[in-house]
Order: C-alpha cells, then sequence, then structure tokens
C-alpha cells in the first residue's frame, strides 16, 4: 500500500467511527426526547388536574366565608349586644 492509500483508509475509519459516534448519540437522543414528551405529557395532565382542584377548593372556601359572614351579620342583628360582648372576647383577625 502507497502512503496516499494508506492516508485514505485511515481517513474513511475515522469517519466510519464518528459516524457510528453520530449515530448512537442520535438514537440516545431521541429516546431522550420520547421520554421527555411522555413526562411532560404525564405532567401536564396533573398540573391540570391539581389546578381544577385548587380551583373547586378557592370557590368552596369562598362560599364557607360568605355563609360565615351571612351568619354573622344575622347574629349581630338578632343579638347585638351579646355579639359586641363576643367581638371583645375574640377580635376579628385580619388577614391580607
Amino acid at each position: 500500500m502507497s502512503l496516499n492509500e494508506e492516508c485514505f483508509k485511515e481517513i474513511q475509519d475515522v469517519q466510519s467511527e464518528i459516524y457510528q459516534t453520530y449515530k448512537h448519540s442520535e438514537e440516545n437522543l431521541i429516546r431522550i426526547n420520547e421520554i421527555s414528551q411522555e413526562k411532560y405529557k404525564e405532567n401536564f395532565e396533573l398540573f391540570t388536574k391539581h389546578t381544577k382542584e385548587l380551583q373547586l377548593l378557592k370557590q368552596n372556601l369562598e362560599d364557607v366565608f360568605i355563609r360565615i359572614r351571612k351568619i354573622k351579620n344575622s347574629l349581630k342583628t338578632k343579638y347585638p349586644n351579646e355579639y359586641q360582648e363576643a367581638e371583645k372576647m375574640f377580635p376579628e383577625i385580619e388577614i391580607d
């Protein structure tokens, strides 16, 4: 073999090795991408479910507080003196 043929063979071997490395990396990236897509879908579904649950919980809490306010107003109207005494004993806490 001549020097040019040896160099050519070496270049071909290196190119072949680089190509195999590229193909292996590409396969790994494809698998990682598939796994990422699956996990994203799972997490998105969970996030959506939890968001809906939180919205429902918020609405339920708002309903409870509305009912409490109505009961307090009713008690304030029916029993003004007792209500004032109760307010002195248990002052209302302000939450921002």
